[in-house]
């Protein structure tokens, strides 16, 4: 089989977003390979950081199966990595516990949301993008039950397909 071009996504709103998880399966049962948070601060800057707080993005490297089906046959590869990266992200939440598969995908939920605007100076609310990576975590031993292992907001972003390594 032909290797596929790569793909890539670019988001700003919810449909946007919600199309690019769709080509890639909501990352069905998938995982966390890297996760990096990087901020715009610099040693230099003397801004006050609380009426001028530093950007923060997110960064994710994703590996995920692909299953065969769909509308026009299956020409992705079975085994996938995607980065996908998140601008301006706020209101981060993990709970990795430890104690079961953290970083394992089921699932990734996502919808339109409002904010404060980013930044203490600003005054007003913002659209953003809140997003939930769905995990699974097995209580009591007995029972797999889905959980919000990582949730934030985001004003936009994007996911590329990587070169199989």
């Amino acid at each position: 089989m032909p290797s596929p071009t790569l793909k890539s996504f670019s988001f700003a709103t919810l449909g946007e977003l919600q199309v690019a998880l769709e080509f890639f399966n909501y990352f069905h049962d998938g995982f966390i390979r890297r996760s990096t948070i990087s901020t715009s601060q610099q040693f230099s800057q003397v801004a006050d950081p609380y009426a001028d707080p530093p950007r923060l993005d997110l960064t994710l490297t994703i590996a995920h199966y692909n299953y065969a089906y769909g509308p026009d046959g299956f020409t992705r590869p079975f085994t996938q990595e995607i980065e996908a990266t998140f601008e301006y992200v706020t209101d981060f939440t993990a709970d990795w516990t430890g104690r079961s598969p953290d970083g394992y995908l089921f699932n990734v939920a996502c919808e339109a949301r409002e904010r404060p605007i980013h930044g203490l100076a600003l005054n007003g609310n913002e659209a953003c993008l809140r997003v939930v990576l769905v995990g699974k975590r097995l209580i009591a031993g007995q029972e797999w039950r889905e959980c919000e292992d990582v949730v934030f907001t985001c004003l936009r972003g994007s996911m590329c397909e990587l070169l199989a390594s």
